[in-house]
Order: structure tokens, then C-alpha cells, then sequence
């Protein structure tokens, strides 16, 4: 048994600018709004938040999900970038 990665290195974004790449343009300003205003001590969370966002975003229809819809089955809809990390 090895302890090898599963997924290829690099399939998840990890840089300002990798995160930024891989978020709609909707969300892309609001992304680099976040990164401008926090601190030194802000930044590790900022960008953490993101990549949790873009996790949940990405892997949502592989978990049988549909984005936009409650989880209640009352028809509700949200929007998926809303998710608070």
C-alpha cells in the first residue's frame, strides 16, 4: 500500500491567482476584493474560504446535487456562492 495521492498534483487551486482563475467572473472581483482587504493574518483564512467555495462548487454534481436548489425539496433557490465557509 502506498500513500500516493489520489488526485494529480495541482488539481485543486491553491494560489491567489489560481483561485482566481477558476472562479466565474462574477465572483472573480469579489474574490480579489476579499484578498485586498484582509491583513497578513487574514490571507490563509481568505484564501481557504475560497478554495472550500470552489470544492463545493465543483464537486456538487458528482455528489448528485443540483446547485441552486434547497436541500428542504420546497423548490426554494439559492445561489451556490453564497455558501458560508
Amino acid at each position: 500500500m502506498s500513500a500516493q495521492p489520489t488526485e494529480a498534483y495541482g488539481a485543486h487551486p491553491r494560489t491567489q491567482d489560481e483561485i482566481g482563475a477558476a472562479l466565474p467572473p462574477s465572483q472573480r472581483m469579489a474574490f480579489y476584493r476579499d484578498m485586498g482587504s484582509a491583513n497578513e493574518d487574514e490571507i490563509a483564512g481568505v484564501l481557504r474560504r475560497w478554495r472550500l467555495r470552489l470544492a463545493i462548487y465543483n464537486n456538487a454534481s458528482e455528489a448528485g446535487c443540483v446547485l441552486g436548489h434547497g436541500l428542504t425539496g420546497t423548490g426554494e433557490t439559492r445561489n451556490p456562492w453564497s455558501v458560508c465557509c
